[in-house]
C-alpha cells in the first residue's frame, strides 16, 4: 500500500498463538497479509511465557507448530520467514530448538545490551520511538548491515 508508494520497504508479521496449530495460523496469515515479490520476508513473532509453553504441551510441541507455520508460509510466499523473539526466549528456549529454527534469521526485541549469538537480522531498540505524523509510540528497529545490504535484502 501506501508505504510502498513512498519507497518504504514493508512487510507483514504474525503474532503466534499457543491456542491454534501452526498450519491453521499460517493459512490465516496468508489470507490476510498482502504479500508480494516486493514485500519484506514474513515474520513470525513468538513470545510465549514458560507457563504458556507448558500449557500447549511443551517446547517440542511449540517448535513443531512454529516449523509448520514457517514451512507453510515459505512454500506459499517463496520467502524464508524471520523469527521475532525476545531475549528470554532466545536464552531459555532456542538452545533446545531443532537446528532448522536455530538457522532462521532473527529480529530481536532487546532494549539494552545483548549477546547476538543468533543470526541477527534486526534489532528492536525501543517500543517508545516518535515519528512525525504518527500519533503515539512506534517501535524503533535497526537492520544489522549497511544500506547496500538492506537494499539487497529487500530485493531477495
Amino acid at each position: 500500500g501506501e508505504a510502498r508508494k513512498r519507497g518504504i520497504a514493508a512487510g507483514a508479521y504474525h503474532f503466534f498463538s499457543i491456542k491454534t496449530g501452526g498450519r491453521e495460523q499460517a493459512g490465516w496469515f496468508l489470507r490476510h497479509a498482502a504479500l508480494s515479490r516486493t514485500t519484506l520476508p514474513p515474520v513470525l513473532d513468538v513470545e510465549p511465557t514458560p507457563t504458556q509453553i507448558a500449557a500447549m504441551g511443551g517446547r517440542d510441541k511449540l517448535f513443531r507448530e512454529m516449523l509448520a507455520w514457517i514451512d507453510t508460509v515459505e512454500k506459499a510466499s517463496g520467502k524464508k520467514p524471520i523469527l521475532y523473539l525476545n531475549q528470554r526466549f532466545i536464552n531459555e528456549q532456542l538452545p533446545h530448538a531443532p537446528q532448522r529454527l536455530k538457522d532462521c534469521e532473527v529480529w530481536v526485541a532487546r532494549y539494552s545490551e545483548f549477546k547476538p549469538y543468533v543470526r541477527l537480522l534486526h534489532w528492536q531498540l525501543t517500543p517508545y520511538g516518535k515519528v512525525r505524523g504518527i500519533h503515539g509510540d512506534v517501535d524503533i528497529n535497526v537492520f544489522n548491515g549497511n544500506r547496500s545490504q538492506f537494499e539487497d535484502y529487500v530485493r531477495r
